[in-house]
């Protein structure tokens, strides 16, 4: 099975960009929650460590992939003079958050399993792979990004504060963009909320600048 994980998450994620699967939000959550179960009971309960630490890896280029075409239909509905263009782009870029939800769900619970084991992960970039979710348009993508940011610092502590630091500095640079703003405000809130889980805490002045950064 190992061998086949890329394969394994291909197949069953592409489930979730058929339009059959989300035509109304309850065929969508009903979709959402199934493909969780399949992913949770193959990556969670039927592979060791070494083979959840490739799984993840493949979750972290699948997000990529996803938001690359997010990025490209963002593009082709500035460039396209047609409205219907425009709102078939737009609805390919709404329909990926689907396929996000579903694998940063995973992500997040294949991390808090590995515990500490996940800083192989950190050093490939793993936080810049969840980070660009962020910036999707769809809320339910970015509240699932900043849960699964909020799980990798339960896994390994160490980098809470590094992280709320990145997303306060994020939000300065980036505060003409709403998706940018709301994505880095959720994520700050998760991070605050988990850090009753984390044994190392967070220094006392960096609640105060979360408070007046959301606050205001």
């Amino acid at each position: 099975m190992q061998r086949n994980i890329s394969l394994i998450l291909k197949h069953v994620l592409e489930l979730l960009s058929s339009s059959k699967a989300t035509q109304t939000h309850v065929d969508a959550v009903y979709s959402r929650r199934c493909i969780s179960f399949i992913l949770r009971a193959v990556l969670g309960r039927l592979l060791g460590e070494p083979a959840q630490l490739d799984a993840a890896k493949e979750l972290c280029s699948l997000l990529t992939n996803q938001m690359n075409m997010v990025t490209d239909a963002v593009h082709s509905a500035a460039d396209s003079s047609n409205s219907a263009g425009v709102i078939q782009s737009m609805d390919d870029v709404i329909s990926t958050q689907h396929v996000l939800v579903c694998a940063l769900q995973e992500l997040g619970c294949l991390v808090q399993g590995l515990s500490t084991t996940a800083m192989s992960l950190i050093q490939e970039n793993l936080l810049d792979h969840v980070l660009s979710v962020l910036l999707h348009p769809a809320p339910a993508a970015q509240l699932l990004a900043a849960w699964c940011l909020k799980c990798i610092t339960v896994a390994v502590p160490s980098q809470a504060t590094p992280l709320i630091d990145r997303c306060i500095n994020r939000i300065s640079s980036l505060k003409s963009s709403g998706e940018a703003v709301g994505g880095y405000a959720h994520t700050l809130a998760a991070l605050v909320g988990g850090v009753h889980q984390c044994p190392l805490g967070i220094p006392h002045a960096k609640g105060k600048v979360i408070a007046f950064i959301i606050c205001r």
